[in-house]
């Protein structure tokens, strides 16, 4: 469960003792070059 200041208002959290980042690949001129550029359509992969 990912820690937002919303849910720390109902959950008592312990002392984060790991983080996991994310990474998102794209292919070589597909136009996207950041989150932003995701959210003006929607894609969908097989």
């Amino acid at each position: 469960m990912t820690i937002t200041e919303e849910r720390k208002k109902e959950v008592n959290f312990s002392d984060v003792y790991f983080e996991a980042g994310q990474s998102l690949l794209v292919k070589k001129g597909s136009g996207i070059q950041s989150i932003d550029d995701l959210k003006k359509e929607r894609r969908y992969w097989p």
